[in-house]
């Protein structure tokens, strides 16, 4: 399984006009809007502050996102396909069921124009990231895909809802490359592999493990994590053996839904 893996990519951000008189943290955006709450405080994520540049204009500062980032493509031949992210502050909302799609998009639109006006063969990515605290980001990431199920309303499917520390963990903030799984992951495959003569019930145990893992790494957005797994639960697969005793049947289902989770 292949997953894309994003990584910040700061120089595409400063490259661009806006940077050199508009350029801060997203540390300080956050201060601004949410004085001494600490949001990204330990980071330094250099951002483009789109709120700033419209206030500059004395014009309403109430329809562009709150800061826009650089990433770019993780890959073996270095960084590609780099562009920018808009990020929208929401660490004060405490009903992401109220989530207005219009509101949302004329944000992203006008975010976009502005940034292509002073750059027009800029590169800017489909997503939008929405910042929530920890506790309100289930819900929102619902409400944005059913969003995304309506048929006016499908850029909703490009849209995110993150924590800070997930969103960190979406860009890699921080980590040196190469991009390498963590130690508790690596132990926790080592003890999913390391028996190929399965029982059913052995088998059941390292199902239930697997998945209440695989969905708490999907939910920190660690995909390299989630590379790591798929790739050694695969060959893993392939290796396992039932004694004719156990019901084959139940065998060889527990072992397609683990195919079907790690494709996920």
């Amino acid at each position: 399984m292949t997953m894309k893996e994003i990584y910040l990519c700061s120089e595409y951000l400063k490259s661009h006009p806006l940077y050199r008189r508009f350029g801060c943290g997203l540390a300080s955006l956050a201060d601004r809007d949410y004085p001494g709450q600490g949001v990204f405080k330990e980071c330094d994520i250099p951002a483009i502050d789109l709120d700033s540049y419209e206030k500059s204009l004395h014009c309403e500062n109430d329809c562009t996102s709150d800061g826009v980032i650089g990433i770019g493509n993780n890959t073996p031949y270095g960084l590609t396909e780099q562009r920018l992210l808009l990020t929208e502050l929401r660490i004060g909302y405490v009903n992401p069921r109220n989530l207005d799609f219009r509101n949302l998009r004329r944000k992203y639109v006008h975010s976009v124009e502005i940034l292509r006006e002073f750059d027009s063969d800029r590169r800017i990515d489909s997503g939008f990231a929405l910042i929530f605290r920890k506790r309100y980001v289930p819900e929102a990431q619902n409400v944005l895909w059913r969003m995304s199920k309506e048929a006016a309303k499908k850029e909703a499917a490009e849209w995110r809802a993150y924590d800070p520390e997930s969103f960190c963990n979406f860009i890699n903030y921080g980590k040196p490359l190469p991009l390498l799984p963590t130690e508790e992951t690596e132990r926790m495959v080592r003890e999913w592999c390391n028996k190929v003569d399965l029982t059913v019930s052995e088998l059941e145990l390292r199902y239930e493990a697997l998945k209440d893992y695989w969905w708490r790494m999907k939910g920190r957005y660690r995909n390299v994590d989630l590379a790591y797994i798929s790739e050694h639960m695969r060959e893993y697969l392939s290796r396992i053996r039932f004694s004719q005793h156990e019901d084959i049947e139940l065998c060889e289902y527990l072992v397609n839904e683990i195919k079907i989770l790690i494709s996920i």
